[in-house]
This record gives C-alpha cells, structure tokens and sequence, in this order.
C-alpha cells in the first residue's frame, strides 16, 4: 500500500509540474528588452521587440501557456503585439497614473475566476523637486502639446486600479 500511494503521489507530483501555471514566461523591462522564460525546455531567451523603455518600474504577464498578454510601465500598456492597447496610452490621456520611476511601477492580477480579466495596480512616484511647485494635478497642457506630462508634476496620484481585458 505504501508503495502504491509513494508511485501515486509521485505521477500527481509530476503531472502537476508539468502542466504548471507560467503566467510569468514574459519579461519586459529597460529599453525595449526583456526575457522569455520556457519552462518545457529550461533555457531563458533575450528579447527585443518590447516597446518599454524605463529605467525602473515594469510588468508583464502571459496566459497559464506561457503567452504573452500584456506588459506596462505603470502608465502605458502594451499588448502581445507590442501595440498600446484601449485606455491604457498614456501620453494620450487615457494611461495609468503610475510611475515608471516607482521601484515596483505596476502589478498585474488575473481577476479570481474569470481567467480574461485582470487587475493592473499602479503606484505614484511624486518627484520631491517638483512637488512644491505643483501640490495639485496640472490639468492644462504642457509644453509639446500634450496634456500628460513627461516628467512628474509632482501630485501623488497615489496607489490605484485599473481593470484591463488579457485579450
């Protein structure tokens, strides 16, 4: 019986292993780089086709095959085809409020028991030598044209959500 329960929990050990989540086999980061991680075959692989650049803040996330579905810096969101996606472009109004200079810029959450949603939860950098001149948001337009800054105007958007679509 001993045996047969040792073979049992082996076989259900390494069927588990095998069909494991992989939900981080993408990762974007810095100047349009990043990794993939293959879990069938161990080996790691650079890439170069991300549309990120920043210096710190990044996340990625792929489907529980390995595919990627989504990468951002906090602000702007990219999709597996590296195009900005509905609602998440940044620099045309309609990003996210995180800060690609925070350590930890986002962090995506597949939505429980609805595996084609997910959460994105940002978090602000206020840039301390700004932040006196501008203690409220800038609603005008900046300099460029642009009504979203390139660089902080200094208000603490704070830690926030945003739902997005995986596909």
């Amino acid at each position: 019986m001993k045996k047969k329960s040792l073979v049992l929990f082996t076989t259900l050990f390494c069927l588990a292993f095998t069909f494991a989540q992989q939900e981080a086999s993408y990762w974007y980061f810095g100047q349009n780089a990043g990794l993939r991680f293959n879990a069938g075959n161990g080996t790691v692989t650079a890439i170069t086709d991300g549309q990120i650049n920043t210096l710190e803040g990044c996340t990625s996330i792929s489907d529980t095959t390995g595919n990627l579905l989504f990468y951002t810096d906090g602000r702007t969101v990219w999709n597996q085809n590296h195009q900005i996606m509905t609602n998440g472009d940044y620099f045309g109004g309609t990003g996210l409020l995180g800060d690609p200079s925070s350590t930890s810029s986002g962090l995506i959450v597949p939505k429980p028991q609805d595996p084609t949603q997910y959460y994105i939860f940002t978090v602000d950098e206020p840039h301390q030598l700004n932040a006196g001149a501008f203690p409220n948001q800038y609603t005008g337009t900046y300099q460029g044209g642009t009504t979203a800054p390139e660089a902080d105007d200094g208000f603490n958007n704070g830690f926030g959500p945003a739902r997005t679509s995986g596909r």
